[in-house]
């Protein structure tokens, strides 16, 4: 089988597509994930045995520019790929690659998988605050979602408000974008350390709540170590600096280190206790958020700290795997660390406890059962 897995992210990033990308191509898929181009990346990648990414150029000079002229470029491009590389399956995984799969359908037709990520909330208005082309390519989504052989989401609420929206018969499967099982061998042996070792991992921007992060380190003195890895948005580049600076006078520890590649997130993790999460709730992709990085901590063996969110809440089961607050309000925040500082043994049986929800269901072979079950015959 040949399979053609549509992102219209920068790959490297992407578990979902990275996760799946590897298991088919361990069972002798031909599997080739395209995605779009970072200044420096390779355009070509062999991920593992029978899975290659393929990085398109569409974005031009600025890489956050993603209007319609770069979405119908992206567009092209995966139909030039398709009839190239004949796929028996093309697999969507946001609204953005979702028009790309229904076109390319057009050029060699195979089955559509949509596998969503992604969630837009037409009934708070959230499609006519955006763009033109977001709103065209939303209307787009409603209109074809239908065509697709099966869909599939990333989070049981929004499953049921796809479901709700564009009329489906049911409410589609949902997988959490949990990691592989095999990237996570073993639970940490972990030490306390003089500190309590907090992590951050994802955008550094305003919507990913660093903003309230770094007030609720400013606002008092807080035992514990926070370092923070992921791409700076350059729209908060000039107010992260500032909140920084009020972090280190308010004499806490917070270190921000750049990126890191994907493939380094395990071993990373294991050096930390705490992981953190902070989305902020102006969006219902936000608010029923089922992030990648809350499976890599869970993995991990990490305690958690995130949003009171429905979703979270409900993964979490606040204090068995760690706490939940209001992500707007950053004393609430640095007061879920000091107690998570103050009760260490606790906060490492939360942790343990996570490695072994990880263990027995929160892992992407037991997660994508149903996704691969499909892909395997059951579309018929």
């Amino acid at each position: 089988m040949k399979y053609c897995l549509c992102s219209y992210s920068w790959i490297s990033f992407d578990p979902p597509v990275l996760n799946l990308g590897r298991v088919l191509g361990a069972r002798g898929h031909t599997v080739v994930a395209v995605g779009i181009c970072r200044p420096g990346d390779a355009v070509d990648e062999t991920v593992s045995r029978g899975f290659s990414i393929r990085r398109l150029s569409c974005l031009g000079s600025n890489v956050y520019d993603r209007g319609l002229v770069a979405g119908l470029r992206y567009v092209v491009k995966v139909c030039r790929l398709a009839n190239t590389i004949r796929p028996d399956y093309y697999i969507a995984y946001n609204w953005n690659s979702f028009l790309a799969a229904v076109v390319a359908r057009k050029v060699c037709r195979a089955p559509i998988v949509y596998m969503q990520t992604e969630y837009n909330d037409r009934r708070r208005g959230a499609s006519a605050n955006s763009r033109y082309a977001a709103r065209l390519l939303l209307w787009l989504e409603k209109r074809y979602i239908k065509d697709a052989a099966a869909i599939f989401s990333a989070e049981p609420n929004r499953s049921r408000l796809m479901c709700t929206d564009y009329g489906l018969c049911e409410p589609p499967i949902a997988i959490y974008n949990a990691p592989l099982l095999c990237t996570y061998s073993g639970a940490a042996k972990r030490q306390r350390g003089d500190k309590l070792r907090v992590v951050f991992l994802g955008a550094i921007s305003e919507e990913a709540g660093l903003r309230i992060v770094l007030r609720a380190f400013a606002l008092k003195p807080v035992d514990a170590i926070l370092h923070l890895y992921g791409l700076v948005r350059p729209a908060f580049k000039d107010e992260f600096q500032t909140l920084l600076a009020d972090v280190r006078a308010a004499g806490n520890d917070v270190e921000y280190r750049c990126t890191v590649p994907y493939d380094r997130v395990p071993a990373l993790l294991q050096e930390y206790e705490v992981g953190l999460i902070s989305y902020q709730p102006h969006h219902i992709n936000q608010y029923y958020c089922s992030p990648a990085k809350l499976f890599e901590y869970i993995a991990a063996g990490l305690a958690l700290v995130t949003p009171d969110y429905p979703g979270l809440r409900e993964i979490i089961r606040p204090p068995r795997l760690g706490l939940c607050v209001d992500p707007t309000d950053p004393l609430a925040l640095a007061d879920a660390i000091g107690v998570l500082a103050s009760e260490r043994d606790e906060t490492l049986l939360m942790g343990e406890r996570a490695r072994s929800d990880f263990e027995e269901k929160f892992n992407f072979e037991r997660q994508a059962a149903p996704l691969l079950e499909a892909l395997s015959g059951g579309l018929g």
